[in-house]
């Protein structure tokens, strides 16, 4: 299915960005960038830009792009996003590449695993904003 490649390419993109950057955004005790912290486009973005690489930084935010209905509907497919979007926060601006490459894993395969119902969510989102 075309979503499951999406996340999939997404996931790579970040681990190739992983790769490519060494340690991970600096650690800071200061205020991280504000964002709605449910929506991982903005922190997955900051560590693509981070490498410096522009063409892996348009993958990234073309993706993002293609993902972003998806995003939209996620909390009616999972549970305790937050939690999840804390602890990618927490890992990325404390440095810990190799925590944030692990939930990074996690977070693609948690949605590669459920591509049918974050499908089926879109398409009923989709048909009720056109029912009048």
């Amino acid at each position: 299915m075309r979503l499951r490649m999406l996340i999939e390419m997404h996931g790579r993109s970040i681990d190739m960005a992983l790769d490519w950057l060494g340690p991970l955004l600096p650690p800071t005790d200061g205020p991280q960038p504000e964002g709605d912290d449910h929506d991982p486009r903005l922190l997955f973005s900051m560590i693509a830009i981070a490498t410096g690489n522009l063409d892996l930084r348009d993958l990234v935010e073309r993706l993002a792009d293609r993902l972003s209905p998806f995003r939209r509907i996620e909390s009616r497919v999972f549970t305790n996003l937050h939690v999840e979007m804390a602890a990618l926060r927490a890992a990325a601006f404390s440095g810990a590449t190799r925590d944030f490459r692990r939930l990074s894993l996690a977070y693609h395969r948690r949605r590669a695993a459920h591509v049918a119902d974050l499908a089926w969510q879109r398409a009923r989102s989709a048909l009720n904003h056109t029912l009048p």
